[in-house]
């Protein structure tokens, strides 16, 4: 009936609901009455919450509303892990996209982090996803010579201060510790 109506539903004598499959059970360890309730996400149900006991007064109206609430916060949370799971697969999917272009693709964020780094950027500089994500570019990548003016630049171009550059070459330190040219073709997103 819960998945029928879509709402909560009360029994209160579990013993005469024709519509109840484990009333000879329920009957058997004593449950008389009981109650269910769907958990809606995204407009379906995903899971029905059932309460038992002994007798209908220990099923109060506070016990009621409350197990409505917990079924709410269930679905938030439900809804929550399901937008978290469809962006991890999402990125994964952008990712796998990102490595197989045979150019190296950076992000660097407001902050000047690294936000995203492909395989072949990986591969040019000699660091792991893992050790360059989240660190500061200009620090780890950009030698110490030209890192002020290049980050200077970086700052100008974000805070819209001077015209954008879509090609621009500088020079990158490795890590181990030699340098090359490169020619980036940046993009603002």
């Amino acid at each position: 009936r819960v998945l029928e109506k879509r709402q909560a539903v009360i029994i209160e004598d579990i013993s005469t609901s024709p519509d109840f499959p484990r009333s000879g059970v329920a009957a058997a360890i004593g449950i008389n009455a009981g109650f269910a309730f769907p958990v809606i996400v995204h407009g379906q149900v995903v899971a029905i919450l059932e309460f038992f006991a002994h007798h209908m007064e220990e099923l109060g109206e506070d016990v009621l509303a409350f197990a409505e609430e917990v079924g709410e916060q269930l679905a938030l949370l439900m809804e929550r892990k399901q937008g978290e799971e469809a962006l991890r697969v999402e990125q994964e999917k952008a990712q796998r996209y990102l490595n197989i272009a045979g150019r190296v693709i950076v992000v660097i964020d407001e902050h000047e982090n690294v936000n995203l780094l492909n395989r072949a950027g990986c591969k040019l500089l000699g660091y792991s996803e893992n050790e360059l994500v989240g660190e500061n570019w200009f620090t780890n990548i950009v030698p110490e010579r030209d890192r002020e003016l290049t980050r200077a630049a970086f700052r100008q171009m974000m805070n819209q201060e001077m015209e954008f550059l879509e090609f621009y070459e500088n020079l990158i330190r490795l890590k181990d510790g030699t340098e090359k040219l490169i020619a980036w073709h940046n993009v603002l997103i």
